[in-house]
């Protein structure tokens, strides 16, 4: 063989391509919350970077929130509905009632005499 020759190369492992979509953007975010937190426990970081890591970490929790679907607190109001232990009030007059018959008392119709006993 000459040094004009040319060779294959070795055969070499295949990376497959990364998925396009929400998986390729939370894997993206879940790297980015590691280096910010391999930065928070550096001893060498300053208190004014450290309160900058804590709030990016913020922001991509944030983040992976949006990429899975659900949405940010305070974003989507449920539908009013109406409370159950609330009754509203009539502004309609109340219907006339009858008076209740009067039933003599029970104890009217029972001798005295047994009524002392017991």
């Amino acid at each position: 063989m000459t040094a004009l020759d040319v060779q294959p190369a070795p055969p070499q492992a295949t990376v497959p391509a990364p998925r396009r979509g929400a998986s390729n953007d939370r894997q993206q975010a879940v790297a980015i919350q590691r280096k910010l937190h391999e930065t928070i426990l550096d001893k060498k970081t300053p208190a004014a970077s450290v309160a900058s890591c804590a709030v990016a970490w913020t922001r991509v929790q944030d983040a992976k929130r949006v990429i899975d679907g659900k949405p940010l607190p305070g974003n989507l109001r449920p539908d009013e509905k109406p409370t159950k232990g609330k009754r509203k009030v009539s502004l309609l007059p109340l219907p006339e009632v009858p008076p209740l018959p009067h039933y003599p008392a029970m104890t009217e119709n029972i001798p005295k005499e047994s009524l002392s006993q017991g």
